[in-house]
């Protein structure tokens, strides 16, 4: 299960389930929440391999996970101007 989540609320704003996760369902459920709720000024993202793809996240200040190019285009959370944070690891 990949599930978007409003922090202040606890309230689940998306979700896709499937046998493993992967990129086609954050991208399905990140595309839900932005079309239901708008765009959100933050987001916190799980370390997983799934929301730490290029295509999501490069481009922002804080994405060390692989390595970065100057011809690499701009992920969708660096495009929509979303401020990224990730979890810290074995916190949850």
């Amino acid at each position: 299960m990949v599930a978007f989540q409003d922090l202040y609320s606890g309230k689940f704003l998306s979700w896709r389930v499937d046998n493993d996760p992967n990129k086609v369902m954050v991208m399905a459920a990140f595309g839900e929440m932005v079309d239901t709720w708008g765009i959100p000024k933050r987001c916190v993202f799980d370390n997983g391999h799934e929301f730490t793809k290029k295509w999501m996240t490069a481009g922002s200040p804080t994405r060390f996970r692989f390595k970065v190019r100057e011809d690499d285009p701009h992920g969708v959370l660096t495009q929509l101007g979303i401020k990224l944070t990730w979890a810290k690891p074995a916190s949850g």
